[in-house]
């Protein structure tokens, strides 16, 4: 297809910013706020790059996300619009699968000192890392100094925090480091971390390997752009500054909610200046209504000195859409939070999913009231943490499908359990006839009466445990393998124990029929109709006054995952850690309070008197 010929798909046009991105044939910068289509964006560029031979066969497009979920969806995205053939060559991965790969196809490159073969992926516990220090055996360090050695010093320091070519002998944290580093690799154990920095290392010492790269790929997408990593940072510019590889970041500056997890404080503008790339902003917002967007537009001014000009793609609201409600306590907070979002359900008719409950930190603790509360008005909701780490796990996700698909056929389970067997059994001829009889087996064996333990033994089964393995290496980890299997049937059993519906229990498993409460770390990238945040505090934004950037962005977060409506809470009492109740403050968010103030935003005090809400502003 020729260039000029070539329209976007599945979408009636795109903004003017939008359309210069996707033809454009230089480096570009993306600064997009929330809602703008940032997934969208890249992938209808890579539908035109590919189907009008921009990215010329045989190479790739390399998609890089911080998420696996993220990475799936604009892989799905571009295979949907552009067919299979197409979307073989756009390879969409996280950074950690990234530099995994190199390691695995490279890691006969590394020096002697470095060597490693076969290995499993591991985490560091604290108690973990008590036992590593405490067993290095280093001469002349003593026990005491060993001690003194923090477990965040641990791996973000002494084992990933310079390149591993620049770590000495002399120092005691060059000793500790260089034993360590040995200790795993007898061990055969690696963290997501260390497989970077030996990553970094094979193509520090191979110039060769970064030209095979080079010639891979064509062009290169980096999502969420503002929350790269030094480390990450560093293997990109590597690999394809100074190179024929065109490059496109997207990312919004003003939810750089990770520079606590090492995010470059100027990402943007190290990669203008190291790429000289191009930079162009999306004007549209396709997630939230006028006036939320004018409300977000007031609050970026607390992060960013640049223009905001974002507009909202949809009409104005007939409703008020963002509130601050003071309460004297969180026994009344939860109490009137929850009857507000029954009859908010009842008079939009949202399901649970549609609303979300927010907080800064210590989730369980500032959402256990309103969970009980909810619970008496038959209002499901949960701490969303332990689910959205179960349902991003590879299995899970493909026996889920295969129980959706037992039950009732759909389109998209049927594709990726496709693209799953199509990946891994290249050899044998998979087809739809292929898939049917592995749903008419499943059909034939089990049955209402079967466990649910049986159930998933069998699906894994028609998965085959080896093709898992292969795919997935994680799973060659027999801890991670045995605790992934247990966690999926422990959580179907419990939501089966109540209906024989797999219907419902599948959708009870993925949160459709619950409000699920979570941090606003683990909100990003998520959109719901309605956002409550609970304690816009001093005690749960405590370190603004030192740190306004990053905890603005945190706020920015929390304002802009909102469609339609947000209701902020603010205790005049509340728990501490030790579970006494203190006195809560404003004064050191009060540039926040004062920001929603300016943007007309109301604010009610609950009168326990008279039982109303009056109006202070």
């Amino acid at each position: 297809m020729r260039q000029e010929d070539w329209k976007p798909i599945d979408v009636d046009s795109l903004e003017p910013n939008a359309e210069k991105v996707v033809r454009s044939n230089c480096n570009m910068l993306v600064t997009a706020g929330p809602g703008a289509g940032k997934t969208e964006l890249l992938a209808q560029r890579a539908c035109y790059l590919l189907q009008t031979d921009t990215c010329k066969s045989p190479k790739k497009i390399l998609a890089i996300s911080f998420k696996r979920d993220a990475a799936d969806n604009l892989k799905q995205r571009v295979k949907l619009r552009c067919g299979k053939d197409f979307a073989d060559r756009f390879v969409s991965v996280t950074y950690d699968s990234f530099f995994k790969d190199i390691l695995d196809r490279f890691k006969a490159a590394l020096p002697d000192d470095y060597s490693v073969k076969d290995y499993d992926i591991t985490s560091i516990d604290r108690r973990e890392t008590r036992n590593l220090i405490d067993s290095c055996g280093i001469p002349d360090v003593s026990f005491e100094e060993l001690q003194s050695i923090s477990h965040e010093t641990l791996e973000n320091v002494l084992l990933c925090g310079k390149p591993l070519s620049q770590i000495a002998s002399n120092s005691l944290e060059d000793k500790v480091s260089t034993k360590i580093w040995h200790n795993f690799l007898k061990e055969k154990k690696l963290t997501f971390m260390m497989i970077s920095r030996l990553c970094e290392l094979i193509l520090e010492t191979n110039p060769i390997i970064i030209k095979c790269l080079q010639e891979t790929f064509s062009h290169v997408f980096l999502d969420e752009f503002q929350d790269t990593t030094k480390i990450q940072y560093g293997i990109l510019t590597r690999c394809f500054k100074n190179s024929s590889c065109i490059l496109t970041a997207v990312g919004d500056d003003k939810q750089q909610i990770m520079v606590w997890a090492g995010a470059l404080i100027d990402a943007f503008g190290r990669f203008k200046y190291d790429f000289s790339a191009n930079q162009i902003s999306l004007q549209l917002n396709y997630r939230s209504v006028p006036e939320l967007v004018e409300i977000q537009k007031n609050v970026a001014q607390l992060i960013t000195r640049s223009q905001q000009n974002m507009t909202s793609h949809f009409q104005s609201s007939q409703e008020s859409v963002c509130d601050v409600f003071i309460y004297p306590n969180e026994n009344m907070e939860a109490y009137l939070i929850a009857y507000m979002i029954a009859e908010r359900i009842k008079k939009y008719s949202l399901k649970p999913s549609d609303i979300c409950i927010l907080v800064r930190q210590r989730v369980g603790v500032y959402g256990n009231r309103i969970i009980s509360e909810l619970e008496k008005l038959g209002i499901k909701s949960r701490v969303e943490e332990k689910y959205q780490k179960l349902l991003s796990e590879p299995l899970v996700k493909l026996v889920i499908n295969y129980i959706k698909l037992w039950r009732e056929i759909n389109a998209q389970s049927w594709q990726i359990l496709m693209d799953f067997y199509e990946s891994t059994m290249r050899d044998e001829n998979i087809d739809d006839n292929f898939m049917s009889e592995n749903i008419e087996m499943l059909s034939e064996q089990i049955c209402f009466s079967s466990s649910i333990s049986q159930l998933v033994d069998y699906i894994i089964g028609l998965l085959g445990e080896s093709n898992l393995k292969k795919i997935y290496p994680q799973y060659k980890n027999v801890s991670t393998w045995n605790s992934t299997i247990n966690d999926l049937k422990e959580e179907l059993l419990k939501y089966s124990s109540k209906t024989q519906d797999f219907k419902t229990v599948i959708d009870n498993l993925e949160g459709e029929n619950s409000i699920p409460i979570m941090s606003i770390h683990k909100s990003k990238g998520l959109e719901y109709d309605t956002v409550v945040f609970l304690g816009l505090e001093d005690s749960a934004f405590w370190n603004y006054p030192k740190n306004p950037q990053e905890e603005g962005c945190a706020f920015f977060v929390a304002l802009s995952r909102a469609k339609k409506k947000v209701v902020f809470t603010i205790t005049q009492q509340r728990q501490d850690n030790r579970g006494f109740n203190k006195k809560t403050s404003l004064k050191g968010i009060k540039p926040i309070i004062d920001k929603l103030q300016e943007s007309q935003v109301c604010i009610y005090k609950y009168d326990t008197t008279n039982n109303i809400y009056e109006k202070l502003q």
